[in-house]
């Protein structure tokens, strides 16, 4: 575990519940959160994505710094960490499902970006977080990767059958089943 934004992840063995430690070593976030199944949780723009019981299922909520909490509508059932102050989030799964992003306070955001999805944010086609400005996206029409900005304006039409985030500059993307690099203008 480790340092994000100033907050350490902290586990009560005695409950077995997740809360946050601030960078004085005083209890921020109360540990009163479900342990991560897969992924640590992590502070990025002030918030953290985190889960508890309510009312027998697993509910998500944004949490701040200090603990105050905004809870995620009930259809929500996976939700990423932020980065760049946006999450992923995936509703409605028993109904076919929708991904979108929201900003620190919940609401959505990148509209053209929301889109219809198989299964959750690990489906290989859902959104990806945001790296250097850019955000890949599947569309599902065409069945090809591109990248928008972060406005949600498309910056490189989806052509790739895969795709890597930007890092340093460029990403790796797979076309006609062969590996390259683009720029951030494709």
């Amino acid at each position: 575990k480790f340092f994000s934004d100033g907050m350490l992840p902290v586990t009560d063995f005695t409950t077995r519940k997740l809360g946050f430690m601030d960078i004085n070593g005083n209890i921020a976030v109360e540990c009163k959160y479900n342990e991560p199944f897969i992924v640590d949780p992590y502070f990025d723009s002030g918030v953290s994505t985190l889960t508890r019981d309510v009312n027998g299922k697993k509910t998500f909520f944004i949490v701040d710094k200090t603990g105050i909490e905004i809870q995620m509508p009930a259809t929500v059932y996976n939700m990423s960490q932020f980065c760049d102050a946006k999450a992923i989030v995936c509703e409605n799964h028993k109904t076919g499902g929708i991904v979108y992003f929201v900003d620190t306070k919940g609401e959505k955001i990148l509209a053209p970006l929301t889109r219809k999805n198989k299964y959750s944010v690990s489906d290989p086609e859902a959104p990806r977080t945001m790296n250097e400005g850019l955000i890949g996206f599947y569309d599902y029409t065409i069945e090809k990767w591109g990248f928008a900005d972060n406005t949600g304006k498309v910056v490189i039409q989806p052509q790739f059958e895969k795709i890597q985030d930007f890092r340093e500059g460029l990403a790796a993307v797979k076309t006609d089943r062969l590996w390259g690099f683009i720029d951030n203008t494709g």
